[in-house]
């Protein structure tokens, strides 16, 4: 009898030392995941492009960024659309702006986000985003910043400041202009 109850004992000790570690143990040295702070970050990238910055590739990316905070959606952060440059070498973020936020969005009617359209011009050694009846943007890898330049491009063509024009990129590829031919 007093062997059981030695092995009933022995085995309840190390289960209740057990219980104990995972309580305590786990609980303290684990970070608390739903705090009132944690944020989760939904990113879709709209473009991923390699440009050149000081003389070295860097990546400009343009993304719709979700905020979402997991109890009380208290966000310090706007949803919208961000635009950012990265160092490939180092995984550094160069520069993360935001764009336009969904608020100023809705306001004023951007909704062509999936249809832009990123371009070089070589002659003018710069680089375009146009996106469709909305905005001509300018990125500008030297000064990692991107810039609506809608109004400054066509500010002595009256014809293209009416609100009826249209701007579209011409591909000059020799696949293009066989098929524009034909």
């Amino acid at each position: 009898m007093s062997n059981a109850i030695r092995a009933f004992v022995i085995i309840g000790g190390v289960l209740f030392f057990l219980f104990c570690i995972m309580l305590f143990g786990f609980h303290s040295s684990s970070p608390d995941l739903s705090s009132d702070d944690s944020l989760n970050v939904d990113d879709t990238y709209k473009a991923i492009v390699p440009v050149k910055h000081d003389g070295r590739v860097c990546f400009f990316y343009l993304t719709d960024r979700r905020f979402h905070n997991t109890f009380y959606n208290n966000r310090t952060s706007s949803n919208g659309y961000y635009y950012g440059f990265i160092d490939p070498d180092s995984g550094k973020v160069l520069a993360d702006k935001l764009l336009i936020s969904d608020d100023d969005a809705r306001k004023i009617g951007m909704t062509a986000f999936h249809m832009l359209e990123i371009q070089h011009l070589n002659q003018a050694k710069k680089w375009y985003i146009t996106i469709p009846s909305q905005f001509i943007l300018e990125i500008d890898p030297q000064t990692l910043t991107l810039k609506n330049v809608s109004k400054t491009i066509f500010a002595n063509k009256k014809a293209m400041s009416s609100g009826i024009s249209s701007v579209a990129f011409i591909s000059d590829t020799y696949e293009d202009t066989l098929v524009r031919r034909a």
